[in-house]
C-alpha cells in the first residue's frame, strides 16, 4: 500500500537499538517493560509485557530492512 502511494517502504541507516532505547521512554513502560499494544483481530487487541527484546529486534530490522 505505501509503495502505491510513493512512500518510502524502508529506512536506511537507522539503528534498531535506538528505536528500542526510545521505546523505553514511552508512557506505556511500566517497571522499566515496554508494554505492547498487539492486533489480535479486527477491533482486538492485547497488552503483553512479556515480548522478548530479540524477537522485537528482529521485526524491527525486518521492517527497516537494516
Amino acid at each position: 500500500i505505501l509503495a502505491g502511494f510513493g512512500l518510502p517502504t524502508t529506512c536506511p541507516g537507522v539503528d534498531t537499538r535506538d528505536i528500542l532505547q526510545a521505546m523505553e521512554l514511552d508512557k506505556k513502560v511500566r517497571v522499566g517493560m515496554v508494554r505492547w499494544v498487539l492486533l489480535r483481530g479486527v477491533g482486538e487487541v492485547v497488552i503483553r509485557d512479556d515480548v522478548p527484546q530479540e524477537i522485537a529486534l528482529g521485526v524491527l530490522q525486518r521492517l527497516i530492512k537494516a
